[in-house]
C-alpha cells in the first residue's frame, strides 16, 4: 500500500533540517523537500535534532513528516565536558569530539522509532558511517538490510566500529564518481555504486543582472566599471589554495583589475595561524587591489558572480564534489579551477581552465588570468557556454535523479 512507501532520510544529526542553520548536505536534501511539495512522488519522513526555528519552518512541508529529537541538558553538558578535555589533553581533530553524545542519543532513538514503524521503503544515511548505528541497535539490521542506502558527500576516513554495517548497505550514491571510486576501493562492489550530480537552486543563480546594476552594485564596493574582477571564496586554509590564488593573480598584474575574496574572515579577529599571516602579508603588498568581504549571507553571493569577470577556485585537496564552481558556473561565471577530486566531472573545458596541482600552479594561474583578461571574446563565449551547460542541472533534474535512485526502488 501506500502508506508503507515512506522513505526516511536521516541527517548527520549536528545540524537541524530544515537547514536554518546551514549545512552543505542539509540544503541539498532541503531543495529535494522543496521540489517534492509541488511534484509530490515521495512520502519523506526526515529525523534531525530539534530546534525552535527549524520546527517552524517545518510546518510549510506538508509532503514531508518530520521527526525532531530534543537533546536532554544531562547529554549536552556530558559533551562539553568531553570537549574540554580532549582540548585540554591536545587530542588530533578536536571538532569530531563536539557533539558526540547528543549524535549517540540522536541516532539511539532514531533506531527505537525505526524499530516501531512497519511504513518504511527506503533508509537513506546522510554522509555520516556511524548513522550504521541505526542498523546495529534493536535487531534493526535484519529488518531493514537492503533497503538501506547511504549517501556519500565525503571521502570516508573511519568506519567507527560499523564497517560490517556500512559494507553490507543496499547502495551508496555518490556526489562524484571519485567518490564512488574512493568507496570501491573499501571494497563494495560496483554495481552498489551510483553518481547522483550534486546542483544548486540554478534559478537563483542564473538571474542576470543588468549592466545598469552591475555597475551600481560594483560602485558600492569601490570597483570601477571597467575594472577586471577576479573571485574567489572559502575559508582561509590550505586546502582552498587562497595563497596560490593571491600570489597567482599578483603575478599577473594585470592593470585596473581586483580581486574579491569572500568567506575570509580573519580581519574581524587577531590573524590566528602562520598560513594566515602569510596570506595577510600577500595582501598587504597590494592592498588597493583586494578586497576582504569576511562572510557573506547565501543571499549575496549571486551578485557576486554576476558582477566578476572570472571565478578563481584553484583547491588544493580533493574536493568531493565543486558547490562554488557550480554556483559559479550557473551564474555563468568561467572558472580558473585545478584537476582536484571530483572537480573536473563538474567543470569542463568549454567554460573552465583546469590546472595541475604542481610546483606552476601560480605561475599558471597568472597565465589563465592574463590570456583571460586580454581576450573578451573568449571570456563571453565561455561564459555563455557555462550558463547553457548549467541549465541541464536545475532542481527538478536533481530531484528526478534523487527519485530514481531511491523512490523508483
Amino acid at each position: 500500500s501506500d502508506n508503507a512507501n515512506k522513505i526516511v532520510v536521516i541527517v548527520p544529526g549536528i545540524l537541524p533540517m530544515p537547514p536554518v542553520r546551514g549545512g552543505a548536505v542539509e540544503n541539498l536534501l532541503y531543495n529535494v523537500v522543496k521540489v517534492n511539495e509541488e511534484v509530490k512522488k515521495m512520502h519523506l519522513v526526515i529525523y534531525s535534532v530539534h530546534n525552535e526555528e527549524a520546527v517552524q519552518e517545518a510546518t510549510k512541508y506538508k509532503q514531508t513528516e518530520w521527526q525532531f529529537y530534543k537533546i536532554p541538558s544531562i547529554v549536552d553538558w556530558c559533551d562539553k565536558f568531553i570537549y574540554m578535555c580532549v582540548k585540554i589533553l591536545g587530542c588530533n581533530n578536536v571538532q569530531s569530539f563536539r557533539f558526540i553524545g547528543q549524535r549517540l542519543y540522536y541516532i539511539y532513538k532514531i533506531a527505537q522509532n525505526l524499530n516501531r514503524r512497519d511504513d518504511v521503503k527506503i533508509i537513506v544515511l546522510d554522509n555520516h558511517v556511524t548513522l550504521c548505528m541505526v542498523l546495529w541497535w534493536f535487531g534493526n539490521y535484519k529488518k531493514y538490510i537492503n533497503n538501506v542506502f547511504y549517501h556519500a558527500h565525503n571521502e570516508i576516513k573511519g568506519y567507527w566500529g560499523m564497517k560490517k554495517y556500512f559494507l553490507g548497505l543496499g547502495k551508496y550514491i555518490c556526489v562524484s564518481q571519485f567518490i564512488g571510486n574512493t568507496i570501491k576501493k573499501m571494497g563494495v562492489e560496483n554495481k552498489k555504486i551510483k553518481v547522483l550530480t550534486n546542483v544548486v537552486d540554478t534559478d537563483r543563480f542564473a538571474n542576470r543582472m543588468t549592466e545598469a546594476e552591475r555597475v551600481c552594485f560594483r560602485k558600492k564596493y569601490g570597483i570601477n566599471k571597467n575594472d577586471f574582477v577576479v573571485f574567489t571564496a572559502g575559508r582561509i586554509v590550505p586546502e582552498k589554495g587562497i595563497k596560490e590564488a593571491l600570489i597567482g593573480f599578483q603575478q599577473a598584474n594585470i592593470k585596473h583589475s581586483k580581486l574579491v575574496l569572500a568567506g575570509g574572515t580573519f580581519f574581524a579577529s587577531k590573524v590566528k595561524n602562520s598560513y594566515e599571516q602569510e596570506v595577510n602579508e600577500i595582501i598587504q603588498k597590494m592592498p588597493d587591489r583586494v578586497l576582504m568581504l569576511g562572510y557573506i549571507p547565501y543571499d549575496e553571493m549571486p551578485k557576486w558572480y554576476q558582477c566578476a569577470d572570472v571565478g578563481l577556485f584553484p583547491s588544493i585537496w580533493d574536493e568531493p564534489a565543486f558547490l562554488t564552481g557550480i554556483e559559479a558556473r550557473s551564474a555563468g561565471l568561467p572558472v580558473i579551477t585545478t584537476v582536484s577530486g571530483g572537480i573536473p566531472e563538474y567543470i569542463k573545458p568549454e567554460f573552465g581552465i583546469l590546472l595541475n596541482r604542481d610546483e606552476n600552479l601560480e605561475e599558471n594561474i597568472a597565465d589563465s588570468l592574463k590570456m583571460l583578461s586580454e581576450n573578451a571574446i573568449r571570456l563571453k563565449d565561455m561564459s555563455e557556454k557555462a550558463r547553457q551547460y548549467s541549465r541541464q542541472y536545475d532542481l527538478y533534474t536533481y530531484y528526478e535523479a534523487f527519485y530514481q535512485q531511491v523512490g523508483n526502488v
